[in-house]
């Protein structure tokens, strides 16, 4: 990637707090811009931004589709909304129109590239080889895979500058992949909420099964924080967005009870 260098909050932190729209937000990690991108944290308590685990971290819950068809580990199908989207979208209409002038149009990786397997029986994503290889890279490399709102950085069919993290986002952050790789959970980084919330991320296609998986942070009920489940099933919801670059903050100093504040006059 080109641009500017991408730096990330890993592991145990506090200080990555945010108050943005009347909402907490947790810093992920900065963009190839100089953004800042952050992932939905609940609501302010008293002006400070206390949540850590819990329902109160996300906006809702959700099917990531309706059907568990093997195609619909996508975000968007035949430029027809995922069940997610949908719901990402309808939240945003309803709460943060009047802030989408502070946020920039980023890359939003729905990265469905094959990686092996077969036509007949499953496939694999690529998620799945850079996941176990422990090379959780942000590489979007297929234009049409880079959600965006405008086509002349990606393709065009966000309707806001809003969607999920992704499974390497979720890794870089300091969560730990499925305890069958010998790995366990991680209940100390800052992205894990003891709730089994969505990312971007397609895992696998069953054909023969004819079912969908995509990636999520999980509950910790497998001993591990990043699983794949069906897309069938109704998991938390943790909308994220981007603050343009040169955002600057009104006060604060990042941690719970002194969150930042973006600046908005």
């Amino acid at each position: 990637m080109t641009g500017h260098p991408i730096y990330y909050y890993r592991g145990a932190v506090d200080n990555n707090n945010v108050i943005f729209a009347n909402f907490c937000w947790k810093i992920v990690r900065t963009t190839e811009t100089g953004g800042i991108k952050i992932v939905y944290n609940g609501a302010p308590s008293g002006g400070q931004c206390t949540n850590t685990t819990g329902t109160v971290t996300q906006i809702g819950t959700s099917l990531y589709n309706t059907t568990s068809n093997r195609g619909y580990a996508e975000y968007m199908m035949d430029n027809n909304n995922s069940e997610i989207k949908t719901y990402i979208d309808n939240w945003y209409a309803s709460n943060m129109t009047d802030y989408t002038s502070y946020l920039e149009d980023t890359v939003w990786c729905n990265d469905k590239r094959s990686a092996y397997g077969t036509t007949s029986t499953q496939l694999y994503y690529v998620t799945q080889i850079k996941l176990v290889s422990g090379n959780p890279s942000l590489d979007c490399p297929l234009n049409d895979d880079k959600y965006t709102v405008s086509s002349s950085i990606g393709n065009g069919k966000l309707t806001y500058p809003v969607a999920l993290l992704t499974a390497e986002e979720l890794l870089l952050s300091g969560l730990r992949l499925s305890a069958s790789y010998g790995y366990d959970q991680n209940e100390t980084a800052y992205l894990h909420t003891d709730e089994t919330y969505w990312t971007m991320s397609p895992y696998t296609k069953v054909i023969s099964n004819n079912y969908a998986n995509v990636v999520v942070a999980d509950a910790g009920r497998y001993g591990t924080d990043v699983v794949d489940m069906v897309v069938d099933s109704s998991y938390g919801v943790r909308p994220s967005i981007s603050l343009k670059p040169g955002t600057t903050f009104a006060s604060g100093n990042g941690t719970s009870a002194s969150p930042y504040i973006v600046a908005t006059n």
